[in-house]
């Protein structure tokens, strides 16, 4: 799953450019009253004045204002302890909040903990549903700046978060930031169909999936089988990931996993070579290959990259075993000894690397139920592991254990 480590701040950024383009936001159903207040208060937020525009939202108190007031303490302070006091500050140019949070200066806090003004107000009020929404940020920003150095652990965080935003979603009180959030939040509890539903939902509404949302929706609908449906939202997380070629690379990767698993051969190669391109030193693009040509029935081109991932560690078992695995999920067991052969081959004067390979020799054909071979191999990759000064009792048990 990808999560940037986003500054709290975009959530406001996020509802700034919904207002611009005329998006529904959580303070639509206020009273005009109200809306004009947090009109000005938006004001003062994008010049920076942070400490007025919560001072100005005291001029109306009801849960429109009070939600607002959240916003600002877990998008704009400049000082929080443990987010139930905070510190504002007015900008002054060439200042940013990263180096004012960052910096040694003194302010003057306010107490202000959201879920007991919260309580207390809807203990004279009634049960408020854009206080839920409310509630979310807050729990979503402490999640961000505290984790488990908080009063309750990050697990019971993203609970709140789960339970306080889909109450406001449900109840018509939400933003694109907090949407996402949720929709994460159930990717972390494995609830994918909610996870899909709720970021399918962040698009119906009109609001613009980053590609941190491209990326997650793909997973997930990858994960619950639904392929041809998820594959527009990862080509559209290798386009939103670019210049971050580490989440990038991580992009290319399903969609050649994505076009392979739907059987379109060609465009899954052509995302290995897109990947290749830009990062040919990542081991997944040769990985990823060897199964691609495998279920072709390429055996030439599918060893040529099984040789290739051998490269990434001639004397490390997984490098063979990852390979071996590739072949039999392609149903191409067959393939493994001709591969296996051309290691040998190649490596005809490394001691350690043929080690590796006369183990493996071994196991596959332990794997394949051939005795006989088996125990060649055995005595083959002992004779190597003695010469070494490697061979150890777990080596010597997994031997054993291939000769039963």
């Amino acid at each position: 799953m990808k999560k940037s480590k986003k500054i709290i701040a975009i959530m406001l950024v996020l509802a700034a450019a919904g207002a611009l383009f005329a998006q529904k936001t959580p303070y639509d159903t206020a009273d005009a009253a109200t809306r004009k207040l947090i009109a000005e208060v938006d004001s003062l937020i994008e010049a920076q004045q942070y400490q007025s525009a919560f001072t100005k939202t005291g001029e109306i108190e009801n849960e429109y204002t009070l939600t607002k007031k959240v916003e600002i303490a877990t998008s704009y302070f400049a000082q929080s302890i443990m987010h139930r006091m905070f510190a504002f500050k007015n900008l002054q140019a060439g200042e940013t909040l990263s180096s004012v949070r960052q910096g040694t200066g003194s302010y003057s806090s306010t107490l202000f903990d959201p879920v007991e003004v919260i309580e207390d107000y809807t203990s004279k009020n009634g049960h408020k549903p854009i206080l839920d929404y409310a509630l979310a940020m807050y729990y979503d920003s402490v999640y961000y700046c505290y984790g488990d150095s908080w009063l309750i652990s990050q697990d019971e965080q993203v609970d709140k978060i789960i339970q306080y935003a889909q109450s406001g979603l449900d109840n018509d009180f939400y933003d694109a930031h907090i949407l996402s959030e949720l929709a994460y939040f159930y990717r972390t509890k494995r609830m994918e169909d909610k996870a899909s539903a709720t970021y399918l939902k962040i698009d119906e509404l009109g609001f613009t999936l980053d590609a941190n949302d491209c990326f997650n929706l793909g997973s997930s609908l990858y994960s619950q089988g639904k392929v041809e449906a998820s594959i527009p939202y990862m080509v559209k997380a290798v386009a939103g990931y670019e210049g971050n070629l580490n989440y990038q690379a991580d992009a290319y990767y399903l969609c050649a996993q994505m076009y392979t698993a739907l059987g379109d051969f060609t465009q899954a190669d052509q995302y290995y070579s897109m990947w290749e391109a830009k990062t040919p030193q990542d081991y997944r693009i040769c990985y990823g290959r060897i199964y691609l040509y495998a279920l072709q029935n390429l055996q030439s081109k599918s060893i040529e990259n099984a040789k290739k991932l051998f490269t990434y560690g001639t004397t490390n078992p997984s490098t063979v075993q990852m390979a071996m695995q590739m072949y039999y999920n392609a149903r191409q067991g067959a393939m493994i000894e001709p591969y296996l052969k051309a290691l040998e081959a190649d490596y005809a004067g490394d001691v350690h690397a043929l080690q590796n390979i006369y183990f493996h020799f071994a196991y596959y054909y332990y794997l394949e139920g051939n005795k006989t071979l088996a125990a060649q191999y055995v005595s083959k990759a002992r004779e190597y592991f003695v010469m070494n000064g490697e061979l150890t009792d777990q080596i010597e048990a997994q031997f054993t254990q291939m000769l039963q």
